[in-house]
């Protein structure tokens, strides 16, 4: 069961669920993150558009506020390279 630190740091592709960051707050800047993916088809479509060449668009919120941000690549199992972050 995930506690309530990484139900905080939870993000979504599409409005699905798709993991959890396991750093100790949301990122906010260009960079490479490690996460925790879910078993579920938010991670999996995450993962298809990846595939097709195509940037995700996810978002999280963060004390109420929604951020958004890109997916450019998964660099490795557990590990994503995020850019563009912007309040939505």
């Amino acid at each position: 069961m995930q506690n309530m630190k990484d139900e905080m740091l939870e993000f979504e592709f599409n409005g699905m669920p798709v993991g959890y960051f396991e750093e100790s707050s949301f990122p906010y800047s260009d960079g490479i993150y490690k996460y925790m993916p879910y078993r579920g088809s938010g991670h999996y479509e995450l993962g298809q558009e990846l595939k097709k060449g195509k940037n995700a668009h996810c978002s999280y919120n963060d004390g109420g506020k929604k951020v958004g941000f890109e997916v450019v690549e998964h660099v490795e199992y557990g590990t994503l390279k995020l850019c563009q972050f912007k309040d939505e």
